[in-house]
Parts: C-alpha cells; structure tokens; sequence
C-alpha cells in the first residue's frame, strides 16, 4: 500500500491532542511541593479560566462571588472577615467584652499618659457602612446596633480613651463627592483627606499648633484607569475605575524612607526640619496608606508600623524604641476584633 502521509496524519493527530492535553494536566503536578490546595492555582491557564468563567457571571447578572458583593450601579464590595455580618449588625458585642475594651484601652491610655504620651484610636468604616443604598436590597439590616457603634457609644460613655468616630465627616462629605473607590474596598483620597483632618483637629486640643492644610493646599492630579482590590479578588482584571491622588502645592519640607524587617512589612519613617514639632508614632493597616503622608509635614518625626497578620497584631515595643509625643492606633471596622484587639494591646 502507498505511503499517504494525510492518513498518517488522521491518525497521529488525536493522539498528539491527547498527549498535549494530558500533560498539560500532569505538568503541574509534576512542580515540587505541589499538593490539592495547590494545584488549582497551578493549572495552565488558571488565572485566565476564572477571569472568563467570573466575566461571563457578571455579565449575566450574579452578585454574589466569593468574598465579593456586586452592589447597585456597579459598586462591588469585599464580603470577606465577616464584613457582611458587620453592616447586617448580626455580630453583637456583650456587655462584657465592651467593658473588655474600654478597661484594656484605658490602661494602655494611662500607662502612656504617665509618660506623657497621647493615646488616639481612629477606626476606619467599611464601606458598606458609609455607602449602604449601593449595598443590594437583598442584604438588608438587620440589628439595631452595629459593632462600630457600640464600640463608640460604650467608649464615649465610660472611656477616657479618644476614639475618633469618621462616620458623621465621611458621611456629609458623600453626599457631595465620593469617599470611597466605587471597585475598592478603601476609601479615595478625599476620604484620606477628612481623616487627616479630624486626626489633626482631635490631636490639636493638646498640641495647638497642629493645624490641618485645607484641601485647596492640594491638587488631585489624576492617574488614570487601573484595576482596583476587588476586581482582583473578583478574578477579573478587566474592570477598571479612574484613580487619583492628592499631590501638596506648599513646601513640605520632610524626608522619608521606607526601612524593611525582617517578616517582610516595612516600616515608614519621615523626618522634619522643624524638630520643634511633636513626634508620632502610628499602627495602622492599608486603609492609612494615604493618610500617613499628609501626616508626615504637620510633625518632627512620623514612624508608621503596618499591622502583621490579619486582622494582625500590633508591636507596643516601638514606643519604647521612639519615645514619641502621639501615639495613634488605627484600625478597619472589620478588623474590630475583641480577642485580637486586646491581644495587641496586652503584647
């Protein structure tokens, strides 16, 4: 029989589809250290399946992702660590763990006083909390306190602790502009803006010089289209949101630089020309990523620790180290954990 080579072909073609595919399966598991949890992520073209296979549930409507909410005209919302629990106020405080909070943060407060140190607690709110008619209708309220609140209320009431509630400035200034990233889970710049400035206004009933720029001292200067924390999450990088920053038109007069340790954070250190100025010492998570820089000119030397883990703990051993006037403890509404916090503040 002649020799056809389009028959030979026929043949071998499925089985060389079949060999491709196959060890497009095995390769990964052929990696050192992989195991079940790892090899999902592993897959060829992972990344991609889920950005089309999330896109097209998009599109067709779903709202309801791992730890992502689709809210109303395209506002997306992290669901992850309980922050769903948090706006449906179903996560109620005891009495007795208020109490654990209020007596922990007053011994930390005198403990500092003593040294002359000012204590602040800044929490920052979900955005749930400041946006909740984008939340869907479906995820309704269903408490009649939220954590956020009795934590405030309860601190207010017995605590000598300053706690500075953003929710009243944050939510005026919504009804005007937007505070939070539509796609993000952080508030923008302006939202960085009216917090600096109710940190300033608490921190100058003891330090008067401390006076806060007023907004026209900036410029937003814009960056563009970018994919923000939630679409990342989401698993689709496609969905993109303008983003801008607050850029100083005044002289700022201050040096910084980020140091690395060795669990892999890093902490942010500036310093002043005017050593005159108190100093400060701050704990925070990603949510003063913005605030911490305009911060930095109002003070002779800011020292800013990322919290470690999540929710993460906070090491108290940098006061010793600092010796500052200030210390500011900053903390996401959904990291307000009883067990952890106190953990932090006993470590």
């Amino acid at each position: 029989m002649p020799f056809n080579i389009s028959t030979v072909m026929k043949r071998v073609h499925p089985i060389i589809f079949a060999l491709a595919f196959w060890g497009i399966l095995i390769i990964p598991v052929l990696e050192p250290g992989i195991n079940i949890k790892t090899f999902e992520k592993a897959f060829f073209g992972h990344e991609k399946l889920v950005e089309v296979f999330n896109n097209l549930r998009f599109a067709l409507g779903d709202r309801v992702f791992p730890d992502v909410i689709v809210g109303n005209d395209g506002w997306l919302f992290y669901s992850g660590d309980r922050s769903i629990d948090d706006y449906q106020r179903t996560n109620a405080y005891t009495d007795n763990e208020l109490a654990g909070y209020q007596e922990e943060l007053d011994a930390k407060y005198s403990e500092l006083q003593q040294k002359g140190i000012m204590l602040v607690v800044v929490i920052a709110p979900n955005k749930s909390t400041i946006y909740p008619e984008y939340m869907p209708d479906q995820i309704t309220v269903i408490g009649r306190k939220s954590r956020l609140d009795q934590f405030v209320d309860y601190m207010h009431k017995y605590g000598q602790t300053p706690v500075i509630d953003l929710r009243p400035d944050l939510l005026e200034a919504a009804k005007t502009g937007q505070v939070y990233y539509r796609t993000n889970t952080h508030w923008n710049h302006l939202g960085a803006y009216i917090t600096y400035a109710e940190i300033m206004s608490e921190l100058s009933q003891r330090y008067p010089e401390l006076i806060s720029h007023p907004l026209s001292d900036f410029d937003p200067v814009q960056t563009g289209l970018m994919t923000h924390d939630i679409p990342v999450i989401l698993g689709t990088p496609n969905i993109r949101e303008n983003s801008w920053y607050l850029q100083p038109n005044f002289e700022v007069g201050t040096i910084s630089r980020e140091v690395p340790l060795s669990d892999g954070r890093k902490v942010r250190l500036s310093w002043n020309q005017d050593q005159n100025l108190p100093g400060v010492l701050i704990y925070h998570d990603s949510f003063f990523v913005g605030v911490v820089p305009l911060l930095e000119s109002h003070f002779s030397q800011v020292t800013s620790v990322f919290r470690t883990g999540v929710p993460g703990l906070w090491d108290f051993n940098w006061i010793d180290q600092v010796d500052p006037d200030i210390v500011i403890i900053e903390s996401v509404e959904r990291f307000l954990n009883f067990d952890n916090f106190l953990a932090s503040i006993n470590n």
